[in-house]
């Protein structure tokens, strides 16, 4: 085998374990997001049920800063 070739083996090698790592680590961001929203979804629902009970919801402060700018 050439010295040519072996470095290509080495950076494939290393592109394909570099990929697997990428990989990974998106299929954890993945679970952390799902996980995320799930309890962002949770909270609006409990928000919109204290509401409809009657119960006044404050305005969260970015929605404020929104308001605030138009």
């Amino acid at each position: 085998m050439s010295e040519d070739q072996s470095k290509r083996d080495d950076m494939a090698a290393q592109l394909v374990k570099q990929g697997d790592v990428l990989r990974n680590e998106l299929m954890d961001l993945e679970k952390q997001f799902n996980l995320k929203k799930e309890q962002f979804l949770k909270i609006q629902g409990a928000l919109e049920a204290l509401n409809a009970l009657g119960t006044e919801i404050p305005t969260p402060p970015s929605e404020a800063l929104k308001e605030s700018e138009e």
